[in-house]
């Protein structure tokens, strides 16, 4: 009912018969289903929440990879099936109020919703991605985010990720319809969930949530950096680049920056791959803004991990990061943000630090700059043990 005969010419495919046929077997499929949209009692009665489950949860899995099964086909065959479920859609979204706090269906709902947005986003359209999202975004509060979390850890965390999900794919859309809704995702994300899960250890719930930030990012970078090639050569010498959403690209690479003091290897890998791609197509290091009021911090960060070996299976990588970083203004690197590191680094006396400084050479090709890096971090930690070994007060400069 659903794919392209083959052999036959387009005029002889019966579309309109088939799809009369793919809605009737999807009606019949579903209507134990759609009857739970009339059930009286529903929302109130937990006794009738419960034996609905199973009815529930069978139906939507045959929807699911039913919609699943479409989304590498023709557009005929997504608009043929996108008639066929609207009624199942708008009844799953009525029932997903009722079922929110029940998150084993909750997580089949939802992963319904990611099946239906990943094959048939063109043919539910932006308004309806909208109403789907603020709805479950307004069902999910801060107290039930918290409690989805505590009470049923596992199925808890699946939900949320399948919703994360599901602004993930929102967010990869760049058409101005589907745009509207960024600063909704964005607040979400950053506002709710990120301080819910900052410091636990759910490392898969990070990971989508981080995906979501670096697809804001990547896919809207001119929604924060609006000036255009043309705009950045006639501009004035001197005057600062125009940069829009301050706030929210800020708590965004802050968020990307705290992720580089936890000890999770992999998030902290992806991370870092993030940026370097933000550096290699959108040359973020070298935006005013992130110079400006995050370029030392991340520097600093990064020498830390780097002296003290605490992701060292990443060492290579981060040092690369780091001459990228330097790179963007070696003069500033040199002049202010190595000085300024080292300021922090109350194990080290004074003249020993300006030894570092100045024992720094400034070679500015790759190679010779991660040597050079090397060798002053091999000094911090040679100069560390020394220090360490000394009775208190032993050196006097």
């Amino acid at each position: 009912l659903l794919l392209p005969w083959p052999g036959f010419a387009e005029a002889d495919q019966q579309w309109p018969a088939r799809s009369e046929e793919l809605r009737k077997l999807v009606s019949g499929i579903a209507q134990p289903f759609h009857q739970l949209s009339r059930q009286a009692g529903l929302e109130e009665d937990i006794a009738l929440q419960n034996s609905a489950k199973a009815t529930i949860k069978c139906t939507l899995s045959i929807l699911r990879r039913l919609t699943e099964s479409v989304q590498n086909e023709q557009t005929r065959c997504k608009v043929l099936l996108h008639q066929a479920l609207m009624e199942a859609i708008e009844t799953a979204l009525g029932l997903f109020p009722i079922y929110v706090s029940h998150p084993d269906i909750a997580s089949d709902l939802l992963a319904f919703f990611l099946a239906l947005f990943a094959s048939l986003k063109s043919q539910v359209g932006s308004a309806f991605a909208q109403r789907t999202s603020q709805t479950f975004m307004s069902l999910f509060s801060d107290e039930m985010l918290h409690t989805t979390l505590t009470t049923s850890h596992k199925q808890g965390c699946e939900v949320i990720e399948k919703f994360l999900c599901i602004l993930q794919l929102l967010t990869q859309e760049t058409s101005s319809s589907f745009k509207s809704f960024l600063p909704t995702i964005i607040s979400f994300c950053m506002d709710q969930i990120y301080p819910l899960i900052a410091e636990r250890p759910d490392p898969d719930l990070k990971m989508v949530l981080f995906d979501v930030l670096r697809d804001v990012l990547l896919c809207h970078w001119r929604w924060f950096f609006p000036s255009s090639i043309l705009t950045r050569v006639n501009a004035s010498p001197g005057a600062p680049e125009q940069s829009d959403h301050q706030p929210q690209f800020v708590a965004i690479m802050q968020a990307f920056g705290q992720s580089f003091l936890q000890s999770d290897i992999n998030i902290f890998r992806k991370n870092l791959q993030t940026m370097e791609e933000l550096q290699s197509k959108c040359k973020l290091y070298e935006k005013d803004l992130f110079k400006q009021m995050m370029l030392a911090q991340f520097i600093n960060v990064l020498l830390q991990v780097l002296i003290h070996k605490s992701h060292d299976l990443l060492a290579d990588d981060i040092q690369l990061a780091l001459y990228h970083m330097a790179s963007s203004d070696f003069t500033l690197f040199f002049s202010q943000l190595l000085p300024h590191f080292l300021l922090s680094a109350e194990q080290l006396h004074d003249a020993q630090k300006q030894e570092l400084v100045v024992n720094f050479s400034r070679d500015e090709d790759q190679l010779s700059f991660i040597n050079n890096l090397k060798r002053f971090l091999g000094d911090v930690r040679h100069l560390h043990i020394i220090n360490q070994s000394l009775p208190k007060d032993s050196v006097k400069l």
